[in-house]
């Protein structure tokens, strides 16, 4: 698989030179996942960001990818090193969808200290959030069950303006049956 990978790479940055037409960003897009999925370490997917894909292909969805391999390897430093260097440097600005990479990396390993601190992060930055960011706050007060958290959590979410899902909807429930 890592041959093939690398060949892959190789070959890609061969037609980067020969026939620059044929490359599009859904090629890099695929290239960028394999190396993810192939496990290969931040700082080279970085390296490779930085020294093989134009300009105009670094978008969110290439940083979204780096954002998931640091959560593998550096998930302490993701925000400082990808969002706060990497991206402020390309002016390339996190979504939500960045974030949440970022908190259910770090609700897989039950950090709920350190979600809460991303969230205050993605607050004050004024991250428009959905209720996919809200979805691990309030899965854990429930499996908690600590109501009481789960009712702060719901009023956050609300006065953030976050429309409420079926899956917001059905913890809620699941929630108010407890009492």
């Amino acid at each position: 698989q890592t041959n093939y990978l690398k060949n892959a790479a190789l070959h890609l940055v061969d037609l980067k030179k020969t026939a620059p037409h044929i490359i599009d960003q859904s090629s890099f897009l695929i290239l960028l996942e394999a190396l993810y999925h192939a496990n290969k370490l931040p700082t080279l997917l970085s390296q490779f960001i930085d020294k093989e894909i134009p300009s105009k292909y670094k978008t969110i969805d290439v940083y979204n990818i780096l954002i998931k391999s640091y959560c593998q390897y550096d998930i302490d430093n993701v925000i400082d090193i990808v969002i706060d260097k990497i991206m402020k440097k390309q002016k390339v600005q996190a979504t939500c969808k960045s974030y949440n990479l970022i908190i259910n990396a770090h609700l897989k390993n039950d950090n709920l200290k350190k979600e809460k601190q991303i969230l205050k992060i993605v607050i004050k930055r004024k991250v428009n959030v959905d209720d996919f960011t809200f979805a691990p706050f309030l899965s854990y007060a429930k499996k908690s069950n600590d109501i009481n958290l789960f009712n702060q959590y719901l009023n956050l979410f609300e006065q953030m303006n976050v429309p409420k899902t079926s899956f917001i909807k059905k913890l809620e429930n699941q929630m108010l049956a407890k009492l």
